[in-house]
């Protein structure tokens, strides 16, 4: 019965359908047996298993790789795999951070719902502070991170909530920002806009005519941007909304139009607002109140309120994202609070839960969001599955 050692595979960044699907890496015959005896893979993604004839041997770990723990014998006509789940375009990826005894989390979806994931710090002072912020993916390394914005200074995370930089924006009176995928955004007063590059972290500030309508710090509203124009409002009882469109490298300064209609008062506090468009291409800007919720067609300019409130008093931050095509979640101060605003619906479909029914109370108990917290948070590309694993082991022949 020769006995042969051998490499059954040694690849590097194998890219992997998103389809679920399995890759044979050992199959034998009724004249052949094997013994797999190390098994060193990376990148395979949460989820994927190592399966012997169907049997499921491993689980990857959280960080995607696997590493065998016991040698695996092979008998006649048998067959070893790794098999991979479905994996999506694209996802919810967010970090969800506040003043409470929550501090910070990361989340994705999970059936639908929010679900917390391993990364959990609680500190109730200090960097879990903050009022706003956005998910955002590297060009070039398709990376995904987490930006957070407190009094003028951003931190940025991984994806799993470990801080990897922080740095000033500029100005400290900011309380909101946004981003168009490229550069992030802030507005520091009612004639400057902060500009940073994502990316390289350069800076491109510039001036506006006239007055914009920036975010006050408590009871604050929102700074948004869609499709090349930001909008902004003060707070959550105000009724103006100004926007603007963002200027190229030699476009003279812009001019903010106001909209001015007292449906966008939705009460004495604003738990966040976001953009979201539907399945049929419709965008809206949709933010929650203490007394009614609004939603303004960006297309039209039609300015719509419900009178469903949360009840909330969200002092500080913006608790809204966008978490599927067209449909809105906003985290609330009362009770911790969660809000779902589905704008494929005519008239919009709108739920709220709160503790113990939110299926995002985080630890088990009331009131621990605080009344400061903000979301970075969206839907995301996935980037392709590529995988690297080397596996050795004996291959025999009876």
């Amino acid at each position: 019965m020769p006995e042969q050692v051998k490499v059954f595979q040694n690849i590097v960044d194998l890219e992997v359908s998103p389809e679920a699907t399995t890759q044979n890496i050992v199959s034998t015959t009724s004249t052949t047996k094997a013994v797999i005896s190390d098994i060193d893979a990376i990148n395979l993604g949460r989820g994927a298993t190592l399966e012997q004839d169907g049997h499921v041997l491993q689980t990857s770990n959280n960080d995607g790789s696997l590493q065998l723990n016991k040698s695996i014998l092979v008998d006649n006509n048998s067959t070893v795999s790794f098999k991979f789940p479905l994996r999506p375009s694209t996802g919810l990826k967010g970090l969800f951070f506040c003043n409470g005894s929550e501090g910070l989390n990361t989340f994705t979806t999970v059936n639908g719902y929010l679900n917390p994931e391993v990364k959990s710090v609680s500190e109730t002072t200090g960097i879990n502070i903050g009022t706003s912020g956005f998910v955002h993916v590297h060009g070039v390394t398709s990376t995904i991170k987490f930006y957070k914005l407190c009094a003028g200074v951003v931190t940025e995370y991984d994806e799993d909530g470990v801080e990897t930089d922080e740095f000033s924006f500029g100005a400290t009176n900011v309380h909101q920002m946004c981003t168009d995928g490229t550069y992030m955004y802030a507005i520091s007063s009612a004639s400057t806009v902060l500009r940073r590059h994502i990316d390289t972290g350069i800076h491109s500030d510039f001036s506006v005519t006239g007055g914009l309508y920036m975010p006050a710090h408590n009871q604050g509203s929102y700074t948004l941007h869609h499709n090349g124009k930001i909008y902004s409002k003060t707070s959550g009882g105000g009724n103006v909304m100004s926007y603007f469109t963002i200027p190229g490298p030699n476009d003279p300064a812009p001019t903010p139009i106001d909209i001015n209609n007292v449906n966008l008062a939705v009460g004495g506090y604003s738990d966040g607002a976001c953009v979201v468009t539907n399945t049929l291409g419709e965008s809206y800007i949709v933010e929650q109140g203490t007394n009614y919720f609004t939603y303004y067609n960006i297309s039209t300019g039609v300015v719509s309120k419900i009178q469903n409130g949360s009840q909330s008093s969200t002092e500080y931050g913006n608790g809204a994202f966008e978490a599927a095509p067209g449909v809105a979640l906003i985290f609330g101060e009362h009770n911790d609070r969660l809000t779902v605003i589905d704008m494929n619906e005519s008239p919009p479909a709108w739920t709220t839960s709160q503790y113990p029914n939110n299926p995002y109370s985080l630890g088990g108990n009331a009131n621990t969001f605080g009344n400061q917290f903000g979301v970075a948070a969206g839907i995301v590309p996935i980037a392709p599955r590529k995988f690297s694993s080397y596996i050795a082991g004996v291959n025999i022949t009876e």
